[in-house]
C-alpha cells in the first residue's frame, strides 16, 4: 500500500505491505523528493508540482485531500506550499510575548523543536527560544551556544522568563576544564567550544581534537539553541567542526539569526545541513545546484545564487523569518533593552582597588570631589568592559543594519572611531556646523556608513538620525531626559520601524547604581509632568542587573 495524504500544507507519505524489492525501489523514490523529511516512521515532502507528479508516476494512491492536488496549476501549488499552518497552543505561559513572538514558538512545536528563527533583530528571538524551553519543562539540562558579547544578556533573559531555572555560564579557556554541575540550562561561547586540544600525530605534526570531560558528557543535552549562527558558516573553522559533533548528540535544535547569509548563501549549507540533513545531505551539491559556480581559471568558485526560488522553497518549511515592516502592527514605538557584559579581570581589579578607596574614606569629601571619583569610576567601568563593548557592536553591524552609539567621553569616542574608522562617523563639542552637516548626511544617506559616533551632549538634540532603528549607550549620565533626547534623533516624524534601545552595562559596577538613580529621578520627573510615575527602565530589568 502506498499512500499520498495532504495535511498542513505538506504531502504526507508511507507505504507497507509489499516486498522487500519493492521496498527498496519506493525507499529510492521518496529519498529523490526534494524537501522531504523522515520522522514517526512516515516521511513529509512539500508540496511541489515536481513530487506530486514524481509520486504518481510511483505508483502511489491520493487521498480525497491529495487528490485536489492532482489538477491544480503550478501557480496554486505555490501558493499552497508557501502557507504555514501553525498548531494551536495554551498560550498561557507565554504572558508578554507579543502575538508574532507566540507563533515563533508554536513554529518551533510544529518543528518539534527542530528549526530556525531568522527574524530581524529587536524582534525577540532570545525570548521565542525561552518560551520553547518553557513549554518543554522536561528538555533539561538545555544548552545555549552564542558569541561571547551576549552571554550574560541569555543569562539575564532566562532568569527573568525562567525564575525557577538554575543557569550556569561556562568560562575558561577549553571545553575540557568544564565540570558539569546539577545547573539545568548552561550558556557557552563559540570560541570556547572550538579551543579543542592540541596533540602530536605520529608524524610529529600538530592537530586540534576535541577532547575531555565536557564532549564526554554531551549526550546529557536533551536540547541546544544556537544564538547569531552565522558564526558556524565557515566549514573549515574549528569551532564550526565542535559545533557539527555536538549537534549529532543532541536531537532538538533551534538556530537563531536576523542574518543567516551575510555575504552568499554558500554561508547558509552547514546550518542548513544540521536541521535539515536529509533535505541538504552534500555541501558540493548544495554549492553547484544554488551557488552560481563559476571557474576563475584555477578553480571554482561559489559566490553567487542559482536557483534562488527553488532554495526559498525547501528553506521555507524550516525557518520562520518576520521583519519589523511586516510586524509593526505588535510593536510598541520603542523597546529598551539592557545588556549586562563580560568584564575584563585585570582593569576591573583596578576598578575594584579604586572603589573600595574612594567609599572606604572615614572623611568627608568636597562635593567636587566626590564627583571626580564618580567619573573616574564610570571610566574605569568602561575601561572594565571595552573589549565586550567592541565585541557586541561589531556582532551589530556584521548584520548590515545602522546603529547610532552614544557615549559622554571624548577618549571612549576616540576608541570607538579608532575602531570603526571606515563605517562611522562623528559629532562631538567640537564638530562644526559644516562637519555635523556633512556627518548627518553621510549617516542617513551612505548604505557603507553604519556607526554613528555621538557625544550626548552634542549630537543629543537637533538632528535626525532615522537612517537607523537601533540606539546603543555606552556610557551613561546623571539625567533620564538626556538619554531620552538622544534616543529620539532615530525616534522622530521619518521613522518607519520601532526604535531598540540598548544600555550596555559593565556587569558588578557603579553603571548599575546610575541607572537605578535615573530610573527614581525618571518616576519622580513622571509624576509632575504627566501625573504618572516616568520610567527610565523597568524595575523588573533593575532587580535582575543586582
Amino acid at each position: 500500500m502506498k499512500l499520498v495524504d495532504f495535511i498542513d500544507n505538506l504531502l504526507h507519505i508511507s507505504f507497507s505491505g509489499m516486498s522487500r524489492k519493492e521496498f527498496q525501489n519506493t525507499l529510492t523514490v521518496v529519498r529523490s523528493l526534494p524537501g522531504r523529511l523522515y520522522h514517526d516512521k512516515s516521511w513529509t515532502a512539500p508540496t511541489t508540482k515536481e513530487n506530486i507528479e514524481i509520486l504518481q508516476k510511483a505508483g502511489f494512491f491520493f487521498s480525497k485531500r491529495a487528490q485536489k492536488l492532482l489538477n491544480q496549476e503550478k501557480e496554486v501549488i505555490k501558493k499552497i506550499q508557501l502557507k504555514r499552518e501553525l498548531p494551536d497552543i495554551d498560550t498561557s505561559l507565554l504572558k508578554g510575548l507579543f502575538p508574532f513572538q507566540k507563533d515563533g514558538v508554536r513554529f518551533l512545536i510544529s518543528r518539534n523543536g527542530i528549526g530556525i528563527i531568522g527574524d530581524e533583530m529587536g524582534l525577540g528571538k532570545t525570548i521565542q527560544a525561552i518560551g520553547y524551553l518553557k513549554i518543554y519543562s522536561e528538555l533539561r539540562p538545555a544548552l545555549v551556544v552564542c558569541p561571547a558579547c551576549v552571554k550574560l544578556n541569555w543569562e539575564k533573559e532566562i532568569q527573568k522568563w525562567l525564575p525557577g531555572e538554575t543557569v550556569e555560564v561556562l568560562y575558561g579557556k577549553k571545553p575540557g576544564e568544564f565540570p558539569l554541575s546539577q545547573s539545568t540550562i548552561y550558556i557557552i561561547n563559540y570560541d570556547i567550544l572550538g579551543y579543542g586540544e592540541i596533540i602530536k600525530t605520529k608524524n610529529g605534526k600538530k592537530k586540534r581534537i576535541l577532547k575531555g570531560g565536557w564532549f564526554e558528557k554531551l549526550n546529557t543535552f536533551k536540547i541546544i539553541i544556537a544564538d547569531e549562527i552565522q558564526y558556524i558558516s565557515n566549514n573549515t573553522a574549528f569551532r564550526t567542526k565542535a559545533f557539527i559533533q555536538l549537534c549529532k548528540k543532541i536531537r532538538r535544535k533551534i538556530f537563531l539569526s536576523g542574518t543567516p547569509i551575510k555575504n552568499r548563501p554558500s554561508e547558509f549549507f552547514t546550518a542548513l545541513n544540521i536541521i535539515a540533513p536529509r533535505t541538504f545531505p552534500n555541501r558540493w551539491k548544495y554549492l553547484n545546484t544554488f551557488c552560481d559556480p563559476k571557474h576563475n581559471g584555477f578553480g571554482l568558485t561559489f559566490k553567487g545564487l542559482l536557483n534562488g526560488e527553488r532554495l526559498y522553497k525547501l528553506v521555507f518549511p524550516l525557518m520562520i523569518r518576520r521583519r519589523k515592516k511586516d510586524v509593526l502592527k505588535d510593536l510598541p514605538d520603542k523597546i529598551t533593552t539592557t545588556i549586562p557584559l563580560e568584564v575584563d579581570y585585570t582593569n576591573f581589579k583596578k576598578y575594584a582597588e579604586l572603589y573600595n578607596k574612594i567609599f572606604g574614606q572615614n572623611e568627608s569629601v568636597t562635593k567636587l570631589q566626590k564627583k571626580n571619583n564618580y567619573e573616574k569610576l564610570k571610566q574605569l567601568a568602561y575601561a572594565c568592559k571595552r573589549d565586550s563593548v567592541f565585541r557586541w557592536i561589531d556582532n551589530f553591524i556584521s548584520t548590515g543594519e545602522k546603529i547610532v552609539v552614544f557615549s559622554f567621553h571624548r577618549a571612549v569616542m576616540d576608541d570607538i572611531e579608532k575602531k570603526f574608522d571606515k563605517v562611522s562617523v562623528r559629532i562631538d563639542g567640537s564638530t562644526s556646523l559644516k562637519n555635523r552637516e556633512n556627518a548627518k548626511e553621510q549617516f542617513q544617506n551612505n548604505p557603507d556608513i553604519l556607526l554613528f559616533n555621538g557625544q550626548i551632549q552634542a549630537a543629543g538634540v537637533g538632528i535626525t538620525l532615522t537612517a537607523a532603528s537601533s540606539v546603543c549607550f555606552i556610557e551613561f549620565g546623571w539625567s533620564p531626559a538626556e538619554h531620552e533626547q538622544a534616543a529620539d534623533r532615530c525616534h522622530r516624524i521619518g521613522q518607519k520601524e520601532c526604535v531598540n534601545i540598548y544600555y550596555l552595562i559593565a556587569k558588578g559596577t557603579i553603571e548599575i547604581k546610575i541607572v537605578a538613580l535615573l530610573q527614581e529621578k525618571a518616576k519622580m520627573t513622571g509624576k509632575v509632568l504627566d501625573g504618572e510615575e516616568g520610567e527610565f527602565l523597568s524595575d523588573d530589568i533593575l532587580d535582575k542587573l543586582e
